[in-house]
């Protein structure tokens, strides 16, 4: 920064004393330019004559700056000086790989100016230039701008001043300070918003923690999470403060201490479990998963999450693929466990040469022998020598495209989950999470489809007072993924949720971005960087262009290597690994070296370097959001053309009478490409309270507006030339919306589930789709006769 702020006292004294229109040079030492980077950007110089005034001239010349920084090439230093050399008043340098302002306020009654980095204490001083004048209370008629274009002849490094005469500015009174401090204020604020600065610093703020405390524990040996529990139930000041809050108990850090003390000592002495040892836990969210799974961190083992949800083949190779010998299981999924999959289980060779599978329920017997047994700390050497990349718990992907994969997740990402989230939300210790009026929660984690369920769910009002009671609650905050842009304000105004924090990432992901906000400006996106982040999200991400047929980052057929998308269109997310490393950041799928290594990706944009493929199409526009385009593989070829399935479900979404879209391809007879299918729940079949009465047939006017709608605001290619409505959405055990199932069984009428009903686009509205009209497109007819199908795909695709 010396070296910045040594260039610009230099540039301002030049143009100070300027006079002539015409170029002049200057002649830096190349050594020190290069060191504070030589491709500098653009600096505004206001010559402010009265504190009081200082706003409203900064709004002004701030116009101007923006309109030469948007033509102006050059990238050295711009300065605004008056025309009769009065004072710089505030100096704007804005080098163009950071992009934010260094501020320097003029002291009139000092006759010095300050120049200071945000967040920086280092401050320098210096004296006006000789001859200076401060004359209260007028501004010149006129500025120039000027700005260098740099040249390097002959290892000299040469500067020349341009200049822009700007037109005359009218000379404003001295304002009232009672006016100034708020209008600085909305300045401040308008730059602050326009470059994100405070955001930053958040986010900033939230990494130093992420980074910090997990190496500072792996250097004490202190690395495993039931050290910080610990830490909270022997403390004086925390010990006693409320840590869960289930089914009406609560909880202190140390009564749960001592719980999480009787499980693990429970483990160890009934059930043999080690350190190191992998062991399977099927529980719903619930104070008892809490404590099972610190118990096994109490006592060095590795918890491994089944999600409650699965049954039959999913369940199976869940367990199956986690290696552990024992599988804890509450007591409220044992419908998911019929005797048939208990068999399995215990079978001789569930798993092959290591036995069966030890299957214990969690009853209410089980739990008061548990509560029996003494609080028993387990010696340190149980939980010694785990690094940052030990894993820490299993959790199973999500499988929306075949079957579950266990990911390893390290003890790092435990940290960064814990430590980041709750540094960039600024959760302090009076904030309580999950339930909303029952427990006086202030933050609420969401998964966005189960907002959207939310949202079909008719409001809620006391039936005495008429009181909304969606909006009687102390929530402030709620974070998760997932919130789609087409239900996203809806959800903050219908529950009146002052800020959403959306974040994106994945179980096994190396990095995430996150989106904090409080206004529309960034509803929806699912990341956010201001101009210092930007810095650092260009180095550890990288979004490249796909080849949509083999579903594979492009490559160039010269280079091989692939190419970066511009800002603002939508390619493959790739998160930057040490490629010499790649564990350090991405441990992979357990004991899959295929799947683990399928996800790395090598030579992207230099030889040598490696990424982690994401497998989704993102945006990150010129204003720093990030938003969520596609997941790869949804994006489908229709008539030549690239189909963004989100795209098409939000669009759909947006109608009055759909509660919910799942757009996906599928494929026809004797035909290339995909032909778009929308899975549609009608809102009056939402509104339902049977599902299993199956579908409602939406009325021949729905049918109609809802083709009507697709056709003015979908281009051609992308209206779904398909519909299957159905009574409920299909979805993965999160709640993520389930395409594989509805890709696979497409459009043929005796493969879809009789509960559900096709119809296609006939005209202007959507129609029934029958076995015989399946049967027609099978034999490369239309329902015409005379008609070949692909006139017939020609013709609906054209409409």
């Amino acid at each position: 920064m010396g070296g910045e702020h040594r260039e610009s006292r230099c540039l301002c004294q030049v143009l100070s004393s300027a006079t002539t229109p015409h170029p002049q040079t200057i002649f830096g030492d190349r050594r020190a330019l290069n060191q504070t980077e030589p491709d500098a950007g653009l600096a505004l110089t206001l010559a402010v004559m009265h504190v009081d005034a200082f706003v409203e001239i900064a709004v002004n010349l701030y116009y101007y700056a923006t309109m030469l920084s948007s033509s102006c090439a050059a990238s050295m230093l711009s300065d605004c000086v008056s025309s009769s050399g009065l004072i710089p008043g505030l100096f704007w340098c804005r080098p163009v790989w950071l992009d934010f302002p260094i501020i320097a306020l003029f002291r009139p009654s000092e006759a010095l100016f300050l120049t200071s980095f945000p967040g920086s204490r280092n401050t320098t001083h210096q004296s006006l230039p000789r001859g200076a004048r401060v004359l209260p209370g007028t501004f010149p008629l006129s500025c120039t701008f000027a700005w260098l274009e740099k040249t390097v002849t002959r290892n000299i490094v040469v500067y020349n001043i341009r200049r822009y005469m700007m037109p005359p500015l009218t000379a404003l009174a001295g304002i009232p300070l009672k006016v100034a401090i708020p209008a600085a204020a909305t300045t401040l604020a308008y730059l602050n918003a326009r470059w994100s600065v405070s955001h930053d610093v958040a986010l900033g703020r939230a990494f130093a923690h992420t980074v910090l405390q997990p190496a500072l524990a792996e250097r004490n040996d202190r690395l495993n999470l039931f050290y910080l529990l610990e830490y909270y139930a022997l403390s004086p000041k925390l010990a006693n403060n409320t840590w869960i809050v289930y089914n009406g108990r609560s909880w202190t850090f140390h009564e749960g201490y001592e719980m999480v003390l009787r499980y693990g000592h429970w483990l160890k002495t009934v059930h043999g479990v080690k350190p190191k040892e992998i062991v399977a836990m099927d529980f719903m969210n619930s104070s008892t998963f809490i404590f099972l799974m610190f118990g096994l961190w109490s006592i060095g083992a590795v918890p491994a999450f089944i999600n409650y949800n699965l049954s039959g083949k999913p369940l199976t190779h869940s367990v199956k693929a986690s290696t552990a010998r024992l599988l804890f299981v509450d007591e409220d999924v044992r419908e998911c466990f019929p005797q048939e999959q208990l068999d399995i289980f215990t079978s001789p060779d569930f798993h092959e040469d290591k036995g069966p599978m030890t299957v214990v329920f969690f009853t209410p017997d089980l739990e008061a022998q548990i509560l029996q047994t003494q609080p028993v700390r387990e010696d340190d050497r149980a939980r010694q020598g785990v690094i940052r990349r030990d894993m820490a718990i299993l959790i199973y992907t999500s499988g929306t495209t075949g079957l579950p994969k266990p990911a390893i997740v390290s003890w790092a990402k435990c940290y960064a989950g814990g430590y980041f989230s709750g540094s960039y939300m600024g959760l302090k210790q009076s904030d309580r999470f999950y339930t909303v009026r029952e427990n006086d929660a202030t933050a609420v984690q969401y998964v966005g489809e189960t907002m959207r369920y939310l949202l079909a769910v008719p409001p809620e009002v006391d039936p005495v007072t008429g009181e909304d009671l969606d909006k009687k609650h102390n929530v402030r905050i709620i974070f998760g993924n997932g919130l789609r842009p087409d239900v996203w304000n809806k959800v903050k105004e219908r529950f009146n949720i002052p800020t959403v924090c959306e974040f994106y990432a994945s179980t096994e992901g190396s990095s995430a971005t996150w989106n904090l906000s409080s206004n529309s400006h960034s509803a929806g996106a699912i990341g956010r960087n201001g101009a210092i982040a930007r810095f650092v999200f260009e180095r550890r991400h990288a979004i490249v262009a796909v080849d949509h047929e083999s579903q594979q980052p492009w490559r160039d057929p010269k280079t091989g290597l692939c190419k970066a998308v511009p800002r603002g269109e939508p390619g493959e997310l790739l998160l930057a690994l040490d490629a010499k490393d790649t564990e350090a950041m991405f441990q992979g799928y357990f004991k899959n070296n295929k799947a683990t290594e399928d996800k790395i990706i090598r030579d992207v944009l230099t030889k040598g370097d490696a990424y982690f493929r994401t497998g989704d199409m993102i945006r990150w526009d010129s204003n720093g959001l990030w938003y969520f385009s596609d997941r790869m593989g949804d994006t489908f070829r229709w008539r030549s053309e690239n189909v963004s399935t989100s795209e098409v479900a939000e669009v759909l979404g947006a109608h009055p009478e759909v509660h919910e879209a799942n757009v996906y391809g599928v494929a026809l007879p004797h035909h290339d490409g995909r032909a778009g299918c929308a899975a549609i729940v009608f809102r009056h079949q939402a509104q339902n309270t049977d599902p299993s009465s199956g579908v409602i047939d939406p009325s021949p006017q729905v049918l109609g507006d809802v083709a009507s709608y697709a056709l003015k605001n979908l281009p051609k290619y992308a209206v779904p030339i398909f519909l299957r409505v159905t009574p409920e959405m299909q979805a993965t055990g999160n709640n993520k919306q389930q395409k594989h199932v509805l890709q696979k069984e497409g459009v043929d009428p005796s493969k879809v589930n009789a509960k559900d009903k096709l119809y296609w686009l006939r005209g202007a509205t959507y129609v029934p789709f029958q076995q015989k009209d399946w049967e027609r497109l099978n034999a490369g007819q239309s329902v015409n006769h005379n008609e070949s199908l692909q006139s017939f795909v020609t013709r609906i695709s054209t409409i």
